[in-house]
């Protein structure tokens, strides 16, 4: 560090460094490219060598996001035999999350909405990658829908079905956190404790009815 200040002040006659004013002291800092001013107040100041390695983490970081956001707009839009599939990035669960549409009509949703009894909300908080994030891109999703002039079935990933579009995003703005109690819903498509009718038989034999209707 000694070293150092002698570089950036110069030194007087003993080999000390020497006495700047504020002045000459700005113009000395200005002339070094391997000074760089940081607050010290806002935890600024790292090694360069770290400085270094962030930067050139976050370069790659942004070279793979752009990398990932070509390849997503690649496949936004599909037609596999006559079947009609769009892709919408919605990320919060996961950072990569998709969710489906297909022929227009069919909504794989994943695990972006649970159904609650009185409508859908952001899937479970406890499980999501960025919850803020989540809650954002179920907005968006909306919006997207809308725009489109879309109403489809809306397939969760385990909550059932619905086919009322402002059921499925009624509390888009909240997380489902499994901490808080919600209202039973008696009429809901499953049951965590007795599973006695999750037979071939009947799993055959009908249609799991929607929710929300």
């Amino acid at each position: 560090m000694y070293d150092y200040l002698k570089a950036l002040f110069g030194t007087d006659e003993n080999g000390n460094p020497a006495a700047l004013t504020f002045e000459q002291l700005e113009q000395a800092i200005a002339a070094n490219k391997e000074l760089k001013l940081v607050n010290l107040a806002d935890g600024g100041y790292v090694s360069k060598d770290k400085f270094d390695a962030k930067e050139t983490e976050l370069t790659g970081v942004k070279q793979q996001l752009a990398t990932a956001n070509t390849t997503i707009q690649s496949y936004k839009d599909m037609d596999i035999d006559g079947i009609k599939i769009k892709c919408f990035l919605v990320p919060g669960h996961t950072w990569g999350h998709m969710v489906y549409l297909i022929d227009d009509k069919y909504l794989f949703t994943g695990d972006t909405i649970w159904f609650g009894a009185d409508g859908g909300y952001s899937f479970i908080s406890s499980l999501a990658e960025d919850n803020k994030l989540a809650v954002k891109s179920l907005a968006i999703l909306e919006e997207k829908l809308k725009t489109m002039g879309v109403k489809p079935l809306f397939i969760t990933g385990h909550t059932g079905w619905t086919d009322n579009f402002a059921f499925a995003f009624a509390h888009k703005d909240q997380l489902c956190s499994p901490f808080k109690k919600r209202v039973h819903d008696p009429s809901a498509p499953y049951d965590a404790y007795d599973e006695s009718d999750d037979t071939e038989e009947n799993a055959k034999g009908g249609y799991l009815k929607g929710v929300g209707r």
